[in-house]
């Protein structure tokens, strides 16, 4: 080969090497680029699946904690509606011999009860809503109010109201809610 024909295929080695280049630059730049969207996007779902993964699994044990629980605490439910809940059948009666012995017990006189059965659909106990109307002093009508609030059976009052009664003796009249086993 002779020197021009070298210097030729010199240039040429050159031009085709400065062309490979430029194309794998050109496809360096058209292709990582998107891959590495793709990849991180990609690292980022595996990530959020992962976190989604690992709540649902503190879910899961905590429901696995409450069901191996839920016999423990389905028998003191139980005995605690045993215990302060009277049947429904009993409901008047109970509620008629809780407020005497209350009255008997604090020193104030008896003026009347109203009684209502209130029927809400839904709730899983039913309630007998007592009205009372009580005549006392003062301190034995606070008593009145403190005994049947912390009675054995479970009462919520829900309003009472002071009054002047009577001869100048001050009266009670309270509205409250005795729970019963449907």
């Amino acid at each position: 080969m002779t020197r021009p024909s070298r210097k030729n295929w010199a240039q040429w080695a050159f031009k085709i090497g400065l062309v490979l280049l430029a194309l794998d630059a050109l496809a360096y730049a058209g292709m990582e680029r998107p891959l590495a969207a793709l990849l991180a996007g990609k690292q980022r779902q595996f990530t959020a699946t992962r976190r989604a993964w690992q709540q649902e699994r503190v879910q899961y044990s905590a429901l696995e904690k409450r069901n191996a629980a839920l016999p423990r605490q389905n028998h003191q439910l139980r005995a605690f509606l045993d215990r302060h809940l009277p049947p429904r059948r009993e409901g008047f009666s109970s509620a008629a011999l809780l407020i005497q012995r209350l009255t008997a017990q604090s020193g104030v006189q008896l003026s009347g009860v109203s009684y209502r059965v209130d029927r809400n659909k839904g709730e899983p106990l039913d309630h007998l809503g007592l009205g009372v109307y009580v005549q006392g002093p003062f301190s034995g009508l606070l008593s009145f109010v403190h005994a049947l609030e912390t009675s054995h059976n479970l009462v919520v009052v829900r309003s009472f109201k002071f009054e002047s009664g009577d001869g100048g003796v001050l009266g009670l009249r309270l509205n409250a809610d005795l729970y019963l086993m449907p």
